[in-house]
């Protein structure tokens, strides 16, 4: 007969409604411990230490019921245990139950993320005396099958990637003073809405990267790059490239074919250009001098063509140059040693 009474059927409601909430919130209390925090990140973290053999350790996590997770002083070491990544803050927004199910039960080596946002990083890549290849191209080979499982697949990723004021240097210390310092960028901002990870390859859709950097005692600012990437150990390829400078705008597609032997070691000689320019397209002899040291003309030339080898031995097809005092169409013209100052220009027809 109490069943069958309203009062029964909403206290029953009340009852339920109240265990539940206890529930949730006694989860929630669980969670935000600092033993528990603890103990899931040195898990995921661990997965990482353990299956790839990355030197990753922080200062402290939080980690909340939604999903967000962020940590706290994020340190990721290299090869030779220095400093490559370091970072004030790291975010890590995504349905982690979606994680467990792939990690833990599927096995899928899989890591899927809404957002992943680092904020003040510090971003280190060397290329060590005597050495060919950087920390980072060592670091993100150990994404392949895991030497410890090797039945376990590749590594993949996949998230939208933001990194705010920070800094990226690429040093290479086979050269000395500002030759070895490739790039030291401060204030880079970086926004990449589709990044996929499928274990040393590495897609990217870039909305924009931006950046100061100096060499040779000239400051350059990037105010936009955007493209898409795609990175492996033979290639850098970046398509519907776009990059403004507060000097030059080129725009198109662009490969760097790397020599399987030095890697981009020795760029000016060995890393091989595969270049398509836009018409609109034009270059400050102000940036070319962030390469060539020797070039002292800083004014700006328009450009469209095709371009195809190393800096110091390229040839171009249906070309087209404009300067202040110069105007220049070929369909096929070779440069020899252009960086090194005493160059070689061989043409069939110029105009």
């Amino acid at each position: 007969k109490d069943v069958q009474k309203p009062s029964w059927w909403a206290k029953l409601f009340l009852w339920l409604v109240g265990i539940f909430t206890f529930l949730f919130l006694t989860i929630l209390i669980i969670i935000n411990l600092p033993s528990t925090r603890d103990y899931a990140a040195g898990r995921a973290l661990g997965f990482l230490n353990e299956d790839f053999g990355i030197n990753i350790s922080k200062d402290s996590v939080e980690v909340n019921i939604f999903g967000d997770v962020i940590i706290q002083g994020l340190k990721i070491k290299d090869f030779k245990n220095n400093d490559m990544i370091v970072a004030k803050e790291l975010r890590a927004d995504s349905d982690w139950f979606s994680i467990i199910q792939s990690m833990v039960f599927d096995k899928k080596n899989q890591l899927d993320f809404n957002t992943l946002a680092l904020k003040e990083a510090d971003v280190k890549v060397v290329t060590y005396k005597g050495d060919s290849i950087d920390n980072f191209n060592r670091f993100i080979s150990k994404f392949d099958t895991p030497p410890t499982k090797k039945h376990k697949p590749p590594f993949k990723l996949n998230s939208r990637l933001e990194i705010r004021d920070s800094k990226v240097s690429i040093i290479n210390q086979n050269h000395d003073g500002d030759e070895g310092k490739w790039l030291q960028a401060e204030n880079v901002n970086l926004i990449v809405p589709q990044l996929h990870v499928l274990g040393s390859k590495v897609k990217a859709k870039i909305n924009n990267f931006t950046f100061r950097t100096k060499r040779w005692g000239k400051s350059h600012f990037v105010d936009t790059f955007s493209g898409n990437l795609d990175l492996d150990k033979e290639h850098l390829t970046l398509t519907e490239l776009t990059f403004y400078t507060d000097h030059s705008l080129l725009q198109g597609d662009l490969t760097f074919n790397l020599d399987k032997k030095t890697h981009w070691q020795d760029f000016n000689n060995k890393v091989v250009w595969d270049m398509n320019l836009k018409r609109g397209s034009a270059i400050s002899g102000y940036d070319i001098s962030y390469f060539a040291t020797q070039w002292d003309n800083f004014s700006a030339i328009d450009l469209s063509g095709k371009m195809y080898g190393s800096l110091n031995n390229f040839r171009i097809e249906d070309f087209v140059l404009k300067g202040k005092d110069v105007n220049i169409n070929t369909p096929n013209t070779r440069f020899k040693d252009l960086l090194k100052g005493n160059f070689n220009i061989v043409t069939n027809k110029i105009s």
